[in-house]
């Protein structure tokens, strides 16, 4: 039997070849056998979101209680991208609101998780937009 470590090098290899729906399943394997691994159920609710299936990832990221978390920049940071996603299908009039606050989110990624680029960059890339708007 794989460990959790194993799983998740496995997962992200099928998510980094655009694999969604086979990483998707193996995360889902996975998490059978380790129901508490943070970074599997990040990574499930990252299939999805990569699906497309935003409700879905929203519903899931809330069922893990991954919305509690406060100090790991890519869990914040997936829960800005729902947001962002979220704001991306609504009707151009109607993004603003919630592009500004995946932003903060994205913000907040960035100082409670340890300043990494990814969130800098949807944070630089998101207010931009918001300019545009």
């Amino acid at each position: 039997m794989a460990t959790a470590q194993e799983y998740a090098d496995q997962v992200g290899d099928l998510l980094r070849q655009s694999e969604y729906l086979q990483a998707f399943d193996l995360a889902t394997t996975a998490r059978a056998s380790f129901p508490d691994d943070r970074r599997l159920q990040h990574q499930l609710v990252l299939c999805l979101a990569r699906l497309g299936a935003t409700e879905r990832a929203n519903a899931r990221f809330r069922e893990l209680e991954l919305d509690k978390v406060e100090d790991d920049e890519e869990i914040l940071a997936l829960a800005a991208r729902l947001q962002k996603d979220a704001a991306f299908a609504l009707p151009v009039a109607r993004r603003g609101a919630q592009l500004a606050t995946a932003a903060k989110a994205y913000e907040r990624a960035y100082h409670q998780g340890g300043g990494g680029y990814f969130p800098a960059i949807n944070v630089a890339s998101l207010h931009l937009s918001l300019i545009h708007i």
